[in-house]
């Protein structure tokens, strides 16, 4: 339908998933920041599996990616205007300026979020958007920033299924 429209200049990114309860995840990235998934021993993943954004190519394919999210991950989804926020810096508004922008930058995020990994999804984006409006010293934002923060509950929030039944240790042999 984008690419119908004959506004080939125009198009979409996208990021969409299934999640499942078991932490079973299936994802499809169209031109979207690859998102992230952080470990709680801090190793850092990104969702590589990819496609183009849509709009442009009218015969766009795209690749199911899956993961499973063990319990205490977390999953970060962003656009680029968090990564792409600028330091401020009045010479980036001079069109002859040969200085080069400072961004918060994917490791800026990276670093954010391993810091606050103790603290809840909601925390943990409250914790990006702040980081992100002190980098920029709290001015306007050049481009959307979005943040979707999913954080796996510790494996000891999950109660055995209903469907389940314990057995006593004397019973079983």
């Amino acid at each position: 339908m984008i690419h119908r429209s004959g506004l080939t200049s125009r198009f979409i990114s996208l990021f969409y998933a299934e999640l499942e309860s078991a932490g079973n995840l299936t994802y499809v990235n169209g031109g979207h920041c690859p998102p992230l998934l952080v470990t709680p021993g801090k190793k850092v993943y990104e969702l590589k599996v990819s496609g183009p954004v849509l709009g442009p190519l009218p015969d766009a394919s795209y690749t199911r990616g899956y993961l499973t999210m063990k319990p205490s991950e977390v999953l970060v989804v962003f656009s680029d205007g968090v990564t792409e926020r600028h330091e401020p810096n009045d010479a980036l508004n001079d069109p002859d300026s040969e200085v080069i922008p400072v961004e918060f930058g994917r490791e800026g995020l990276i670093e954010t979020i391993t810091e606050n990994l103790d603290k809840s999804a909601d925390e943990i984006v409250q914790a990006i958007m702040t980081a992100v409006k002190k980098f920029g010293l709290n001015r306007p934002f050049e481009d959307d920033v979005s943040v979707m923060v999913i954080k796996r509950l510790p494996a000891g929030s999950y109660p055995p299924e209903e469907s389940l039944t314990l057995l006593p240790t004397e019973t079983r042999r």
